[in-house]
């Protein structure tokens, strides 16, 4: 009984975050905690003079996570992507920030040190996106490969080789 719990265990978190457990990450770790990252992406909006929503926040975070595969060849963080109705969410990101509601997240700053290139990317990112309605942030989300994908097949995680697709081309 305890080797099937065991086995079903290690199928439960390869099909969450597409590791083979015991034998090291899939081509591309995790570098941040989700959790850590969303407080550090908060503080650089708040310490820029803006505002972000949990709506909003689960947006950068998925194109976060694409650019740093994109130009680091590494995730930002291992936390799976869910594909929900209104695009892209790391539920534990937004179960953190969930009590904000439509409300802009005004919690407090962040000690995650991130290396200048990181910072840097995070920070076009952040601008870029926030300058955006949230509606249109949403329909640009889902009229992407990654979440479209999952979203077609019914699939209620966005996959890395989608993301790997999609933002690596």
């Amino acid at each position: 009984m305890i080797r099937s719990l065991s086995h079903s265990i290690s199928k439960i978190y390869k099909m969450m975050y597409n590791k083979d457990e015991g034998k090291g990450a899939n081509k591309m770790d995790g570098r941040y905690d989700a959790v850590e990252l969303a407080a550090k992406v908060i503080s650089i909006v708040h310490d820029n003079g803006m505002y972000i929503t949990n709506l909003q926040l689960q947006k950068v975070m998925y194109y976060i996570q694409g650019e740093f595969m994109k130009k680091f060849n590494y995730k930002a963080f291992v936390d799976p992507i869910e594909c929900w109705p209104y695009g892209p969410v790391i539920k534990r990101v937004w179960r953190v920030y969930n009590s904000f509601g439509r409300k802009p997240i005004n919690t407090g700053g962040s000690s995650l040190c991130l290396d200048v290139r990181e910072e840097s990317c995070i920070k076009k990112i952040i601008k870029e996106k926030l300058k955006m309605n949230v509606w249109d942030l949403v329909d640009q989300t889902h009229a992407e490969l990654p979440w479209k994908h999952a979203n077609e097949i019914e699939n209620p995680f966005i996959s890395d080789s989608d993301m790997e697709e999609y933002f690596c081309r």
